[in-house]
Order: structure tokens, then sequence, then C-alpha cells
């Protein structure tokens, strides 16, 4: 994964995303990474978050391309979990469902 580019969302330049996990019972729950620091690189499990990470940025549009799952209360991007801080990302109501 790579980080967001900045973008001007309804007027405003955003800087950061909120994204949520979702299921088919309409439970609905804010992803967390409370272990890492705000700029922390989001990227697959196995890949390293070294500096250039940050030089590589996704526009907005090409961001929500991309598909995010909830398995097992982990995040996922196709078949490999999303880490930050070298840590995984979880849900905790959300065992099975979407992220957007």
């Amino acid at each position: 994964m790579k980080n967001l580019k900045p973008a001007k969302l309804r007027g405003v330049k955003s800087y950061g995303m909120l994204l949520a996990a979702s299921n088919e019972d309409k439970t609905v729950e804010v992803l967390f990474a409370d272990h890492a620091e705000p700029g922390t690189p989001v990227v697959l499990e196995g890949s390293s978050a070294d500096k250039d990470v940050k030089k590589k940025r996704l526009s907005v549009d090409r961001f929500f391309e991309i598909p995010l799952r909830v398995k097992g209360n982990t995040v996922y991007c196709g078949d490999k979990a999303l880490t930050a801080a070298g840590k995984t990302l979880t849900t905790e109501k959300v065992s099975d469902g979407e992220v957007g």
C-alpha cells in the first residue's frame, strides 16, 4: 500500500482518511491503528515501510478502486493483511465484511 496524496474533498483539502468496516448485519466499526503515529504508512504484510513509501502516493480515486475486506477480524487487501508500524490492522466488532 502507499500513502494517499492530499486531495480536495467537498472543497476542503484533506490529508487523511477515516475507514470503517461493515457487515451484512449493518454493524459499522471505525478502523483504528492506535499503535501507529499519524502519517505511518499502511503496507501489505511482508512489505517494508521504508522511507521510499512516502514518495509513492495514491490518488483518492485510485485508493477507492482497491478492494479491502475484513476476514476473521483482520483487514486484508487481496490475500495479504494490512499492517502499520509492524502490527496487523484488526477489528473488534466486524469479523467479516467490507472496508470503505
